[in-house]
């Protein structure tokens, strides 16, 4: 399993490794920091995805003490919601912000920040890095060098459940899937339990109203556990895969479903299906913007592979 770990920068201090930031004479940064040190310091820890921030903020002291957490989630779109929860009723909030993008969205967190204690008492600020490579595997300030090093480590990203058997069934005859008492095409209940399983949830995408394949299965002993999605009339003037996803039918919707239906995939299906969400936010907004289905949709091929 792949740990996970924070990098630290502390805001007001630099390093011989050139850490991110305004390079200060050191003496003249001593100074400041003596000067403008709070009386109760702050760590913030931030953990960035595709369309959202979480964070968190702790009291340091001899040991750390979170006072409040929250995210800023939605970025992009115009209802972007910053969302706080803290140890009593009063330091809870909710209000929209102006976050087009994550920069924006730094914005309004560091501005609620400044609101709430002031920049000036935030020492130090953690970002949660996946995988940290041979080289990173403890809290530690980050330098440039260290930002390139996790950029070579991108084409190594990992299969997200590849410990996760499918088993694809392309059903080119929907007679087959009545009893052979029913049609002459039906197969039997030994060879439909051998393709669908007896006890195995199914997840049977089909491009037209579901209730066909519920009457067609009624009699097969997994009946049960076929949950079809289909056409549910939900279309506009809009993208081709656009309307896949008004009716949940695209792949991102199929893989969040079958997720839900193998609770044995743990945080890692959590983790997934929050990041299918994302994608979904993005699809979303490059549409909008585009008006047409991003690269990745519109130029997708079927590959063999080796």
């Amino acid at each position: 399993m792949t740990a996970l770990r924070f990098h630290w920068r502390p805001l007001k201090s630099c390093g011989n490794d050139d850490p991110i930031g305004k390079k200060k004479d050191e003496k003249e940064s001593v100074k400041k920091e003596s000067s403008t040190k709070p009386a109760n310091a702050s760590i913030l820890t931030v953990n960035g995805g595709s369309s959202s921030i979480k964070f968190a903020l702790f009291e340091a002291g001899d040991s750390l003490r979170r006072i409040l957490e929250g995210g800023i989630e939605r970025i992009g779109l115009p209802e972007a919601t910053l969302r706080v929860k803290g140890l009593s009723q009063a330091d809870n909030a909710s209000r929209l912000v102006t976050a087009p993008d994550h920069t924006a969205a730094v914005g309004a967190l560091m501005d609620w920040i400044e609101e709430r204690i002031g920049r000036d008492a935030l020492t130090a600020v953690g970002h949660r890095v996946v995988h940290g490579g041979p080289k990173y595997s403890d809290p530690q300030l980050i330098t440039r060098g260290m930002v390139e090093d996790l950029r070579q480590l991108t084409p190594f990203d990992p299969e997200h459940l590849p410990e996760l058997k499918i088993r694809v069934v392309n059903v080119v005859d929907l007679m087959k899937l009545q009893p052979q008492t029913e049609h002459p095409h039906g197969l039997s209940d030994m060879d439909f339990d051998e393709l669908f399983t007896k006890d195995k949830p199914v997840i049977f995408a089909y491009h037209a109203y579901p209730w066909l394949i519920h009457r067609l299965t009624y009699r097969r002993t997994n009946h049960g556990n076929i949950h079809v999605r289909g056409y549910k009339e939900e279309g506009t003037i809009t993208t081709p895969f656009d309307m896949t996803v008004l009716n949940e039918l695209d792949r991102f919707h199929l893989v969040m479903d079958t997720i839900e239906r193998l609770p044995q995939t743990g945080d890692k299906g959590i983790y997934l299906k929050q990041q299918l969400k994302d994608k979904l936010i993005e699809h979303k907004q490059y549409i909008d913007k585009h008006g047409q289905d991003m690269p990745e949709i519109r130029n997708w091929k079927w590959s063999n592979p080796k």
